[in-house]
């Protein structure tokens, strides 16, 4: 739906710049982090330019960037991340069904730039990926000495081995892109069952 200029601009500013050579120098100057700031205090008064035009959508419309809009205020204007923090994000991301897609990504605190020694930083991607209705294909993949690691697991082994069983597409795709990979393993994740509350005494013997 149009929205206003101001707006617009705002919002405009965020999705800048277009061109992708210039975008990670861009983010690592703070992108957009006053305008974001003028978007969350938009947000939260009734007669702003945002809150007008928000009052135009859906109400689940409204909602949904409303939550994104706090979500990435949480990512650009959280305190800078310092050397010895391990997890520099992490990312819940809703799904048209209803689950959640969880993402982190994780260095080494005790590698890369202000060591001494000559040894790369090691990088550590966990992926929580729903599937079906109920199930969960969990990948890990390790970046260290150029060398990507994969692993995989699920509770379901039908999901785990339709996953072993596309894998090398997946090695060769890599392979095409100049990435050097480790043989990929897999792990059968039984699934936890929950034990009943039960009330009362319990005495074991």
């Amino acid at each position: 739906m149009p929205s206003s200029p101001i707006v617009t601009n705002l919002l405009s500013q965020l999705l800048m710049p277009e061109n992708q050579a210039t975008l990670i120098q861009w983010l690592r100057q703070g992108a957009g982090k006053q305008v974001l700031a003028q978007l969350l205090e938009q947000s939260r008064q009734s007669d702003s330019p945002l809150k007008q035009w928000l009052l135009q959508l859906p109400a689940d419309k409204q909602e949904e960037f409303s939550a994104l809009l706090k979500l990435a205020a949480e990512q650009r204007l959280a305190p800078a991340v310092k050397d010895t923090d391990t997890t520099l994000l992490q990312l819940h991301l809703l799904q048209p069904n209803g689950r959640e897609l969880k993402l982190s990504v994780e260095k080494d605190p005790g590698s890369g730039a202000g060591k001494k020694s000559n040894h790369s930083p090691k990088w550590t991607i966990r992926l929580a990926l729903p599937v079906g209705h109920d199930d969960t294909v969990h990948a890990v993949a390790v970046w260290e000495k150029e060398t990507l690691a994969l692993h995989f697991e699920s509770d379901s082994r039908n999901w785990l081995q339709r996953t072993e069983s596309l894998s090398p597409i997946l090695t060769e795709r890599l392979a095409i892109l100049g990435i050097q990979s480790e043989p990929a393993t897999f792990t059968f994740r039984p699934p936890q069952v929950s034990e009943p509350k039960r009330e009362g005494l319990s005495i074991l013997i």
